[in-house]
């Protein structure tokens, strides 16, 4: 069984993703829309230790179009089902080829906000 949005792998018996809260799927389709080719190689861009840094990442880098995948080291994936956390984090990976833009959107300085009236 797979989450369709994060694309972490369940054991049978689970139906829900405990990350996302949405129905596990038997077989995750290959989304092409994501432009990444089948040759392209994911190359390790940081890890994380908890759920909501990793979100918060995957979010920020998602956002400027550059596809996210996550991996657990060891069993990390089995902790997190199980347990809900992985005490290794998980690491998040890049296609090879936006790596270095990516590393720039996470180096990057926050844009301050301001109250202008």
């Amino acid at each position: 069984m797979w989450c369709p949005r994060c694309k972490s792998e369940y054991r049978e018996g689970f139906d829900r993703c405990v990350e996302c809260n949405v129905a596990l799927v038997k077989h995750l389709e290959a989304d092409k829309s994501e432009g990444v080719s089948d040759e392209e190689e994911w190359t390790f861009l940081v890890n994380v230790a908890d759920g909501f840094e990793c979100d918060l990442i995957e979010g920020l880098i998602a956002a400027h179009g550059i596809p996210v995948q996550k991996a657990y080291k060891g069993v990390g994936q089995y902790t997190k089902i199980y347990t809900g956390i992985s005490i290794q984090g998980a690491n998040l990976l890049v296609p090879s080829s936006e790596l270095e833009k990516a590393k720039e959107i996470l180096e990057s300085k926050p844009v301050e906000l301001t109250d202008e009236k």
